[in-house]
């Protein structure tokens, strides 16, 4: 469901509480989507899910951005968990688990991305973006042997420029590398349609 590209990683195992997903409750109220959502006496959403080989739990705070994720084999054990900016990136520290739920391997999804989530708050703000949850449209990065990139794409501005970006920056210094404008959708074929980009500025 999420794909996880890192470098930096350590195994180690760590005595935890084992957290298991109550499938039995699960099962009586999931809907026709294999989802079952609700809300918690302090005010949480939990959204459960039903993927194939796994489910899925995912809490979201009314004040937060990001998501706490935990994964569990059909069993209802947990295999891991992170944070998650929902549908986009994971972050922060990648846990596994194994089957009495020992901490055997963690991975600091954050280390190879220097310009920071905080950093990247601030890019955007100083781009016009006022409200991250309404203006952004997703957010992304990604790390390999060759680059470490951010990919935000956000309705604002650039410059004196006002409208919908894809901007890709430097996932260690914040540099711009690509900005692009999106236009609108030209076609593609006889019935197919593609998004229409201008490149406003590339790093050569």
């Amino acid at each position: 469901m999420i794909i996880i590209s890192c470098n930096s990683q350590n195994n180690t195992k760590t005595n935890t509480k084992m957290k298991t997903f109550d499938i039995e409750t699960f099962n009586k109220n999931k809907n026709s989507l294999g989802e079952y959502i609700y809300i918690s006496d302090e005010g949480t959403v939990i959204k459960q899910q039903e993927l194939t080989g796994s489910y899925w739990e995912f809490y979201k705070e009314e004040d937060s951005y990001f998501e706490k994720v935990y994964e569990y084999d059909k069993n209802g054990k947990l295999k891991s968990s992170f944070f998650s900016f929902p549908n986009d990136f994971i972050k922060g520290i990648l846990k596994e688990y194994d089957n009495q739920g020992n901490i055997i391997k963690e991975e600091d999804l954050d280390k190879p991305f220097t310009y920071s989530w905080e950093d990247i708050k601030k890019y955007l703000k100083a781009h016009g973006v006022e409200d991250i949850q309404k203006q952004v449209i997703g957010i992304s990065r990604r790390v390999d042997e060759q680059e470490t990139t951010w990919s935000l794409e956000f309705n604002g501005k650039y410059k004196d420029i006002k409208g919908h970006f894809v901007i890709t920056l430097d996932g260690k210094t914040g540099e711009e590398l690509e900005i692009k404008l999106f236009k609108g959708k030209k076609a593609l074929g006889k019935d197919g349609t593609i998004a229409d980009y201008e490149i406003i500025y590339k790093k050569n």
